[in-house]
């Protein structure tokens, strides 16, 4: 598995930032990357699928503190509503998709 992708948007002509996709661990935490950490640390923003458990992850794995940041859970289905505010916020700052699944 390679390290952090970046994913440069642009909708319409309009400045977007980028959304780093970021393998996380599967199994033995001592899997997650430096690369990885770097970005948790870096970013304020993730789209995750478990809220809860990478927030612990965070905290237990990388000692990153999460009260400053947002973690949105990616939905099961499609959902306009989540797009939406996922475009919004990649015209404001970037953004960060935790995954363990690879």
């Amino acid at each position: 598995m390679g390290g952090l992708r970046e994913i440069a948007l642009d909708a319409a002509g309009m400045k977007a930032h980028s959304l780093f996709l970021i393998p996380w661990h599967i199994g033995n935490w001592g899997d997650v990357t430096i690369n990885a950490i770097a970005a948790g640390r870096r970013l304020r923003c993730f789209l995750v699928e478990d809220v809860e458990e990478v927030r612990a992850q965070f905290l237990q794995i990388a000692r990153i503190e999460t009260g400053a940041k947002e973690f949105l859970r990616v939905p099961a289905s499609r959902d306009e509503g989540f797009l939406r505010r996922v475009l919004v916020l990649l015209r404001r700052e970037n953004l960060g998709m935790v995954s363990s699944g690879g």
